[in-house]
């Protein structure tokens, strides 16, 4: 067991650097290094260092989607950057000094450092937490005597637990660090309302502000600074906000989903807005890339109705249809678009030329007006609805969340 004393430090330094001299030095030598000694305070120098580092994270993982050199990385690592809002998350970063006091023993915690400057942030502007120029540094002591023995054990098992450890504990602290200094809210759009239309804009007044960090990417986090001096700013734009979409509070890290389907359940929805249609009408079609130049650029396509049980579930559904989905069985190649109007049913005699089908063997037709921005349709999952081999061609109609 390896005793570490306030007379024995400079032995220890020694010990460590030779171990670790690219990770860990003395703070004699180097007043930049990742291991300051106890009573060093950390430079504006360091401070700036640390804020480059993030930097160059950011930017590095920036690089595996733009630069296209590394695709096996990028299929595994997330990307910083919201393609809908365009904010970046949240990258913290860290000091870490070592603690020795005597009442600590052998003990595994890491503790809030006792040190004047505990919280550092840059920034570009202000109130915009979801921006690639705000940076956060957070500053933590360990104790040192558990850090070294664990080390002299040479156990991977001990330290990989010491290690998730705390990464959970920084997790939490930095959450909890957030919600003191910020308001989040989780916000999913009212019914026919497009949330990337709205998005662009109104992009100034968001940008910073929200980012997608769910795996429903129907739902947005927004943050806004708790700062007296930002509340009529910030009201201003709750108040916007929630004439197009439901804003409930949601803290940093929790699942949003129950708290915005209540909010669906009890919020009456505002005026001059539809009751939310959550089907969606179902139309295989291959090779969409070629066919869609012919619909498209017009929002309007015939789709043939069948004397069929699947197509008598569309025209029981007519009114509920919210959305119409481009599929071709699977789960990849999916164009889902918003319905934009009523859909009609009429006989193949009363179609006028001018409207593409899908299919021109039916007596009968549903004409389908639809928004031409195209939604994410990342979360379907076009398998889910069951066909036969004799109906694999043939519209259907499904609930939204059944191919979620």
């Amino acid at each position: 067991m390896l005793l570490v004393t306030s007379d024995n430090i400079a032995a220890i330094e020694k010990f460590i650097s030779k171990r670790w001299p690219d990770k860990i030095v003395s703070t004699q030598d180097n007043p930049d290094a990742q291991y300051y000694k106890l009573g060093n305070e950390i430079g504006s120098e360091s401070v700036y260092k640390q804020f480059t580092y993030a930097r160059n994270v950011i930017q590095w993982n920036m690089n595996l989607f733009l630069d296209g050199k590394d695709n096996n990385w990028s299929k595994r690592v997330s990307k910083y950057r919201d393609e809908v809002t365009e904010g970046y998350n949240i990258v913290p970063n860290f000091f870490i000094s070592a603690r020795m006091d005597k009442e600590l023993s052998y003990d595994d915690k890491i503790y809030e450092t006792q040190k004047d400057n505990k919280f550092f942030i840059q920034r570009h502007f202000e109130n915009r937490l979801f921006d690639r120029d705000t940076l956060l540094i957070y500053h933590y002591d360990v104790n040192f005597l558990y850090v070294v023995s664990l080390y002299a054990q040479n156990d991977d098992g001990a330290k990989q637990q010491w290690k998730d450890k705390v990464r959970a504990l920084f997790r939490k602290e930095i959450q909890q660090k957030l919600q003191g200094d910020f308001k989040f809210y989780a916000m999913t759009a009212h019914p026919n309302v497009d949330a990337t239309q709205y998005i662009e804009e109104n992009f100034k007044e968001v940008l910073g502000k929200l980012y997608q960090p769910f795996p429903n990417k129907e739902f947005f986090s927004l943050a806004l600074d708790s700062n007296e001096k930002y509340k009529e700013e910030n009201d201003k734009l709750l108040e916007e906000l929630k004439k197009h979409f439901y804003v409930e509070e949601c803290k940093i890290g929790t699942d949003p989903t129950e708290i915005l389907e209540e909010a669906k359940a009890i919020t009456p929805v505002p005026a001059g807005i539809e009751k939310q249609k959550t089907g969606v009408l179902m139309v295989m079609m291959e090779n969409f890339a070629d066919k869609c130049v012919k619909f498209l650029p017009y929002g309007k396509i015939a789709i043939g109705i069948k004397y069929s049980k699947d197509s008598m579930a569309i025209v029981e559904h007519l009114s509920e249809i919210g959305y119409i989905l481009f599929h071709t069985r699977k789960d990849e190649g999916l164009h889902l678009f918003a319905i934009n109007g009523d859909i009609t049913v009429v006989d193949s005699d009363e179609l006028g030329s001018d409207v593409y089908k899908n299919v021109g063997t039916t007596e009968m037709y549903a004409v389908v007006p639809f928004q031409t921005i195209e939604l994410d349709s990342s979360n379907l999952h076009s398998s889910k609805k069951s066909f036969t081999l004799k109906t694999r061609y043939d519209a259907q109609f499904e609930e939204l969340n059944n191919l979620q």
